[in-house]
């Protein structure tokens, strides 16, 4: 307790330095807080981190402790996030870490229709990548459209084509901000790495014990 109000100005400065960054990580877990369900939030950029233990992961957490920020948020495309994205009207990134994911478990469970579907998203993202953040709207555009002829084709199964269809009903430039953006990660790895630390501690501690005692933590 007497070190989190000893860096209580501390966490004001980082909190304002990661409403002004250029892009941030956003990415949720579970916790515990007196034996009742909690949500640690975790918001990170390259040289930043704060976290915030609230009762829920809706995206008025989010708006909460972000208020009117700027910049790209990157994230997991979890609901609050999406819902976030129509708030301050900014720039977002999918975490393409989790896209090819949910790709692998198609493949797992489908074989060789979800190994296509995983095979073309891999092709696609690498294209992707080796523009380094210095691509242009057009090759946001070509590399859209690529995805596109490889994953519009006929699916014997329901959920590969929910979700081939889900995926390309999304914003062209915030599935590729990267590409354009040197300053913006494909994916959302940052923020689940820096959240790994209170995991463990809520695996080996059960979490926290009050509402006090959240907010230290936090």
């Amino acid at each position: 307790y007497q070190l989190s109000e000893a860096l209580g100005p501390e966490y004001s400065r980082l909190l304002g330095a990661i409403r002004e960054a250029p892009s941030r990580h956003m990415d949720t877990t579970s916790w515990r807080q007196n034996g009742e369900n909690r949500d640690l939030w975790g918001f990170v950029t390259k040289a930043e981190a704060i976290f915030h233990i609230a009762r829920n992961n809706g995206h008025e957490v989010a708006m909460e402790i972000l208020g009117d920020h700027s910049g790209t948020d990157i994230h997991d495309r979890c609901s609050a996030c999406e819902t976030l994205a129509s708030k301050p009207h900014n720039d977002q990134q999918y975490c393409w870490s989790h896209i090819i994911c949910d790709a692998k478990e198609l493949e797992e469970f489908y074989g060789e229709e979800g190994s296509r579907i995983r095979k073309h998203l891999q092709k696609v993202y690498d294209e992707a990548k080796s523009y380094h953040g210095k691509g242009t709207a057009e090759d946001v555009d070509a590399l859209h459209h690529k995805l596109v002829f490889l994953l519009n084709s006929d699916y014997e199964h329901k959920r590969s084509r929910k979700f081939v269809d889900n995926l390309l009903k999304r914003k062209k430039e915030w599935l590729f901000r990267f590409v354009v953006d040197p300053e913006v990660e494909p994916t959302n790895n940052r923020a689940e790495r820096a959240l790994r630390p209170a995991v463990m501690y809520r695996k080996t501690l059960g979490g926290t014990r009050s509402d006090r005692g959240s907010e230290a933590y936090g």
